[in-house]
């Protein structure tokens, strides 16, 4: 008798492989946040937290324990403690040459994966991806030049990335922005290309993503959502409003699978909530 196929690749059995899309819509999110660095990004990692507070900072101390953070930003966790809060937190801030930070993100990922099997852990972030890239950069560039380089970068996010991916949780990931020109630019090399990609973008957005080469192109087509975190202020003595922006804002790159409103408040858990009764609703 011939074996299933699916086995031996290590595969679902063949016959539950074929699933309705409803019944995969909005499962996992995957969620890239982008902004300026200390623009709010962090906490709103926090709040994939199902007991994240209604209001920050919280009354008492509040342990954001059904999650975890993955830190490559120095010190990118700290603005969690004045809103009297905490997470269990892995922090790769310190790897400082190839080999460390290579094995810091497999165990990284490794740990997740045990946490997440154990029932510990349902949803996972990393603060921040631009960070990283810029790490593999650091300390890959001693030993490879230009195209060879961009190659290995996109090879370890890739690898980074489809260990996290491979989770049955929600993930989001935290990336400073970075300007790609406008349509005005000098038609140079580098403004040129800065055209190329600005007038690829929805909206012709000009800021996106602070990440090398053709790894941006590959977190692009693996997001569920892509929000650009931002903070104005109505007056000099009023309080910081902060939002995330499904559709654009002051032209932030912007994406979404789900019709949202061109305005959110600060808060993944509710977002995602309210992302899946609507699917819920479709499916009725």
């Amino acid at each position: 008798m011939a074996k299933d196929l699916s086995a031996i690749a290590g595969l679902p059995d063949s016959s539950s492989m074929v699933q309705s899309s409803l019944e995969q819509t909005a499962k996992n999110l995957r969620i890239l946040l982008l902004g300026a660095p200390k623009g709010g990004k962090t906490v709103m990692l926090a709040s994939l937290s199902e007991f994240f507070p209604e209001t920050v900072p919280a009354a008492t101390m509040t342990h954001l324990k059904d999650g975890l953070i993955i830190q490559f930003d120095s010190g990118g966790c700290d603005s969690l403690a004045p809103l009297n809060l905490s997470v269990p937190c892995i922090d790769l801030s310190r790897c400082t040459d190839e080999a460390s930070l290579i094995q810091g993100y497999n165990n990284a990922a490794l740990i997740l994966k045990k946490r997440v099997e154990s029932g510990e852990t349902t949803w996972a972030a990393v603060d921040g991806l631009s960070t990283f890239d810029k790490m593999l950069k650091n300390t890959l560039m001693s030993r490879l030049e230009k195209w060879p380089l961009y190659d290995a970068m996109l090879g370890h996010h890739m690898k980074f990335f489809q260990k996290l991916q491979a989770l049955a949780i929600d993930l989001a990931f935290a990336c400073h922005a970075k300007g790609l020109g406008t349509l005005d630019d000098k038609l140079d090399e580098g403004a040129g290309r800065a055209r190329r990609e600005a007038s690829a973008l929805p909206g012709g957005a000009t800021i996106a993503a602070d990440i090398t080469g053709q790894a941006l192109s590959y977190y692009r087509g693996q997001m569920s959502l892509i929000l650009p975190v931002i903070a104005t202020k109505a007056g000099k003595n009023a309080k910081t409003d902060y939002a995330v922006y499904p559709n654009g804002m002051n032209g932030f790159e912007a994406g979404t699978r789900f019709p949202l409103n061109d305005k959110e408040p600060p808060n993944l858990n509710k977002l995602l909530r309210k992302i899946r009764g609507l699917n819920n609703k479709q499916g009725e």
